[in-house]
């Protein structure tokens, strides 16, 4: 099965509207995992646990956590940083994110 699954995906994509200061607009925060070869073979090994540290360091291949999104939206002044701590699932990670 984990065999089948590493070979079928491309990509798990995760998503929630964040609403924005004026409480009319909301903007996307999102997760993205591309399916690199790195991940595939870590879902073949059933090294689940890993899959985060792949997230992390795959920007160059379009990966994101909901982390580094919800920053990116406070950088951009569209949601206030309290918005983006409470619909984060990483609290100390988005402080660091922030910090950079």
């Amino acid at each position: 099965m984990r065999q089948q699954l590493s070979l079928a995906l491309l990509a798990v994509v995760a998503q929630q509207l964040v609403p924005a200061p004026d409480a009319v607009n909301r903007y996307p925060a999102l997760e993205i995992m591309m399916a690199t070869d790195a991940v595939r073979n870590l879902i073949r090994k059933g090294d689940d646990h890993q899959l985060r540290s792949q997230l992390t360091i795959g920007r160059a291949e379009g990966m994101m956590t909901m982390e580094q999104s919800l920053a990116e939206l406070v950088r951009a002044g569209r949601i206030l940083r309290e918005t983006a701590f409470a619909h984060c699932f990483r609290p100390e990670e988005l402080r660091h994110v922030l910090q950079e």
